[in-house]
């Protein structure tokens, strides 16, 4: 079969159904269209048929039931993206299968939209996967920027040396196996890898395998089997032996289980630890130790036709389930409620270890991704690929490549407007035990302000930045829901963690969105009382008191059941009896009726709107102490509420 000549006129360029910059038609019109003699629409149709095993229960025999959807770009050279749509049979719910169509050589497909992609390999143990990591090694040392970063070099200046990790493991290999010993670090230059992974559910965690006082002496003196540990462990000790290091370290094996002094230690050294690995190791889709970092993957689909001419077109495609194309999960930074096979995106620690990693291998489901302080890329090279979409962080850029340009370039503003988007992708993910909040955010708080020009550092918030990051909200749009027994979707909720004060966007789990930072505010900060119990300026507060001086006037708050069985929370000024919409700090809202009834809650008015009302914080007074408030939420009031409000100073814990 003769190669296709990109030069000669393809059918398709002037098709009704396919020449356009968006396309949403049926697989039926796709398939008439190419039985008409259009060779895109034949690509096209013949990609989603590929997947047919995918919907062809959902929608029977009926292929009009089935959208196939084209994005293009602006430009004729942008990368598109195709993705299939169907209704369950089910529960009628919308489907979605995105879709990869690439050609391996230039006159494989004629179409500049479809971009020239390796392919992946189907294994991922074999010999083509574990060169892709050396070359990505290889090339990542001779980055000017991958190097000790300068947000390292600065808290080395300041008397904050660097150190290794007090305990990893050696590996020792005997021939036919492996096995690791734990050694106390010394002074030496350490070569290691690390490894980021999820421990799993509670029962799942309790087959880690981990070091604590009763076997310490014993993990010192005899090695441990690595066949006798959990898959992932296997493989990333596996995996480091290959590379040909010596040491790795894992978290459960290194740190003292259940020691609550050298827990404290170790935890406030994890931008040491993971900062100085060689390598981390990030089993991305593993959803607990026996998921391991080599999944079985799908392989590409391939597609090969004859044009009307005779010459040949190819085609890989592969299939991702969700809602966007699996790329966009690192371009836009987005991890947290599209990562559906990425567990390990949707961990509060995991997210601290991708930041401070100076370079990083993800194990996903489909293929490896690969990130470090300067570029970001994957065994296809869509991550590479300056014709694909980078909407939020710039060419090549993820969230992670652009931490290192902010901690080791970036100005004032530049870091605090960075501190937004670190919130925003913090806060939406899970931790196990609240109490970690603080700490597994302490490292890159720590390299964020390792110039020192930020201020205290005030659970999350930087005294810099007062009052302006107090206007903060909880966003329940997108989220996955955690189901209760009544059926109610939990999204955001405030832990019992004393530590963290109400006015702090840590004191909510769930994901919010600080704004404030642009916003003309109408209050000021006249007092701050914040303590702490220890010499950790990152760690929790014994203390933390904020007092605001500004408009204020009392509230009534009550709640309204809605026609789709959930309830808003209502505003109600006393006076006029005019009602706003509560933004709830918490989604079911925290307060049930009867602890509203006689409650004093007071609106303090916090920045306009520009549109006649007022941002104000919504304060509930607090249990224990009458002259002090706590936060519940943010409302838009009328600007008439504050007609008779008192001027004040308000104190929020």
């Amino acid at each position: 079969m003769d190669h296709f000549d990109p030069s000669m006129p393809v059918r398709g360029l002037e098709c009704s159904i396919c020449d356009c910059t968006d396309m949403e038609k049926s697989l039926a019109q796709i398939e008439d269209s190419a039985l008409k003699g259009c060779q895109r629409c034949k690509l096209l149709g013949l990609s989603a048929s590929a997947f047919q095993d995918y919907w062809s229960e959902d929608v029977q025999d009926n292929r009009g039931e089935v959208l196939v959807v084209v994005q293009r770009g602006l430009l004729s050279s942008s990368a598109a993206k195709v993705s299939i749509h169907w209704m369950s049979a089910s529960n009628s719910q919308t489907r979605r299968l995105q879709l990869s169509i690439s050609g391996q050589e230039e006159w494989d497909i004629p179409w500049p939209e479809f971009t020239i992609r390796n392919v992946p390999s189907s294994d991922p143990k074999s010999q083509q996967c574990l060169k892709f990591i050396k070359d990505q090694i290889l090339s990542c040392a001779s980055h000017e920027n991958c190097g000790e970063s300068r947000a390292a070099m600065f808290l080395n200046k300041s008397g904050n040396k660097i150190q290794n990790p007090t305990r990893l493991l050696k590996i020792v290999n005997h021939g036919s196996e492996l096995s690791v010993l734990l050694t106390n670090t010394s002074d030496a230059k350490y070569t290691y890898t690390a490894l980021s992974h999820c421990w799993g559910t509670q029962e799942q965690a309790k087959k880690i395998p981990t070091l604590d006082r009763d076997n310490l002496e014993q993990r010192l003196l005899a090695a441990m089997s690595v066949s006798s540990l959990t898959r992932t462990f296997q493989d990333a000790i596996e995996l480091t032996a290959s590379l040909g290091y010596e040491y790795i370290w894992i978290d459960s094996l290194c740190i003292i289980q259940g020691d609550q002094a050298d827990w404290k230690k170790e935890c406030g050294k994890m931008g040491e630890v993971y900062g100085g690995a060689y390598l981390v190791i990030a089993a991305a889709y593993a959803k607990d130790g026996n998921g391991g970092l080599f999944a079985d993957r799908q392989a590409a689909r391939r597609i090969e036709f004859k044009s009307s001419a005779g010459h040949a077109i190819k085609a890989s495609v592969s299939a991702h389930r969700g809602e966007i194309d699996k790329h966009d999960i690192w371009k836009t930074g987005d991890q947290y409620w599209i990562a559906e096979d990425l567990p390990l995106f949707t961990r509060a620690w995991a997210f601290q270890e991708r930041m401070l990693a100076k370079r990083i291998i993800h194990f996903t489901s489909s293929e490896l991704v690969w990130e470090c302080r300067s570029s970001a890329t994957c065994e296809c090279g869509d991550l590479s690929d300056g014709r694909t979409s980078w909407p939020q962080f710039g060419p090549r850029k993820t969230i992670k490549t652009k931490y290192q340009d902010v901690i080791d370039w970036g100005h004032n503003f530049e870091r605090m407007e960075f501190w937004d988007d670190i919130a925003a992708q913090y806060s939406a993910r899970d931790i196990t035990k609240n109490s970690d909040r603080l700490p597994a955010l302490a490292s890159i708080a720590k390299q964020i302000d390792c110039c020192g020009m930020l201020g205290r550092y005030l659970c999350g918030i930087w005294e810099e930045t007062l009052p302006h990051s107090l206007l903060w909200w909880s966003e329940f749009k997108d989220l996955k829901h955690f189901p209760r027994s009544d059926q109610q979707a939990i999204t955001h909720f405030r832990p019992a963690v004393k530590c963290i004060p109400s006015w702090s966007w840590l004191s909510i789990e769930g994901r919010v969105s600080l704004w404030g930072r642009a916003a003309t505010v109408h209050v000021e900060v006249t007092d701050i009382a914040f303590t702490l119990p220890g010499n950790d300026p990152y760690g929790e507060s014994a203390e933390a008191a904020i007092t605001l001086r500004g408009f204020t006037t009392l509230v009534v708050i009550y709640s309204s059941p809605q026609p789709n069985g959930s309830s808003a929370v209502i505003v109600v000024d006393p006076i006029s009896r005019q009602e706003f919409s509560l933004d709830a700090d918490t989604n079911p809202f925290e307060f049930s009726d009867s602890e509203l009834w006689g409650v004093p809650f007071k609106a303090l008015a916090f920045s306009s709107s520009g549109r006649g009302d007022l941002c104000c914080l919504i304060l509930r007074q607090a249990p224990d102490r009458l002259d002090r408030y706590q936060r519940i939420g943010v409302a838009y009031l009328s600007e008439t509420v504050f007609e008779s409000a008192s001027f004040d100073d308000i104190v929020m814990i």
